[in-house]
């Protein structure tokens, strides 16, 4: 099933049954979707309570991870990705190329996705 947390992964066996494990479950399950998922969709995919999952969904809305769609779906914003290549160009493993060189968004975008393949083979 697409964006189904695997329960019996040995990452999500070693996490505490606690609200970071289901705030990652939100987020995992949203990034499998990036059209979003209506919040029904996410509660019940999660096998998880509506009104625990609507708290945790306005917490990572309150600090920029997750938004509504124009169709009322929930889906993450590109704060999580941004951070990700922030963390690439300040790791070493990949160079940013200047503003100059990637002057337009879809050279930046294709740029990025390039270089995020190469790390993760």
């Amino acid at each position: 099933m697409r964006g189904h947390v695997d329960r019996n992964d040995p990452f999500h066996a070693r996490l505490p049954h606690s609200g970071d494990r289901l705030t990652l479950g939100i987020l995992e399950f949203l990034a499998a979707r990036p059209e979003g998922a209506e919040f029904a969709e996410i509660a019940t995919g999660l096998n998880q309570s509506r009104s625990g999952r609507y708290r945790t969904l306005l917490e990572l809305a309150s600090c920029g991870y997750v938004q509504q769609s124009e169709r009322g779906n929930r889906r993450l914003t590109t704060k999580m990705p941004a951070m990700g290549i922030n963390w690439l160009s300040k790791s070493g493993l990949v160079e940013l190329p200047s503003r100059r060189r990637a002057a337009s968004p879809n050279t930046r975008v294709n740029w990025c996705a390039s270089q995020l393949s190469t790390v993760t083979g």
